[in-house]
């Protein structure tokens, strides 16, 4: 392989790595790609190695190691939010790496409102159960206290029922009583008028022997 082959295989390997890792794209592009995900050091440090033969005054600088510990948190936040990451030349202008949160910040916005709007309607359902628990109890109260009354009432009844039961039965024995003594009273007099009629036919009969 002479010089100008391989220079120009180098300058292609070049273009290729350089594509992968600066021009914006999605990480779920990665497998199709068929290249296998690296840490940022690892490519950066590869671009530099075949930017020397190639383009050395493209080289950038490497990432500080609190802006590449930066870029893997993000890259992690980013896998933990479901979302394809894009890392663009904005991005690597300014050694941040810094992904732009807006959209699940949004999103995360949206699900705690939603979650603020779904506690607001449980604790009104939950303030509606409770109030009808309590017309529930306050019936309940007010039904037992009717009933209270209304067996008071029935033994009242039965008792005033009682006492003109008791009162009747006292008057009966009354009027038993005073039928006794004028039954008596009728025996002694029928005794009084026997005697005085065996005494009138006593008198007559000894009457009638004298004449």
């Amino acid at each position: 392989m002479n010089a100008v082959t391989m220079k120009e295989f180098i300058m292609k390997q070049a273009r290729k790595i350089w594509n992968y890792i600066y021009k914006p794209r999605s990480y779920a592009a990665e497998d199709n790609l068929g290249y296998e995900a690296e840490s940022i050091e690892d490519q950066h440090l590869s671009v530099c190695e075949n930017q020397e033969l190639t383009e050395p005054h493209l080289i950038r600088p490497p990432l500080k190691p609190e802006h590449a510990a930066a870029a893997k948190h993000n890259h992690k936040v980013k896998e933990f939010l479901g979302q394809n990451a894009e890392f663009g030349d904005s991005d690597t202008k300014d050694a941040e790496g810094l992904y732009d949160l807006q959209p699940q910040l949004s999103k995360m916005a949206a699900r705690e409102a939603e979650l603020l709007c779904r506690l607001r309607d449980a604790e009104e359902a939950h303030a509606r159960q409770r109030e009808k628990q309590n017309l529930d109890q306050l019936s309940r109260i007010r039904l037992e206290e009717e009933n209270a009354r209304l067996v008071a009432k029935v033994e009242q009844m039965a008792c005033e029922g009682n006492m003109r039961v008791q009162a009747r039965y006292e008057k009966f024995h009354q009027l038993k009583f005073l039928n006794y003594v004028l039954l008596q009273e009728r025996e002694k007099a029928w005794e009084i008028e026997r005697a005085a009629l065996m005494a009138r036919i006593s008198r007559q009969k000894h009457g009638g022997k004298l004449q």
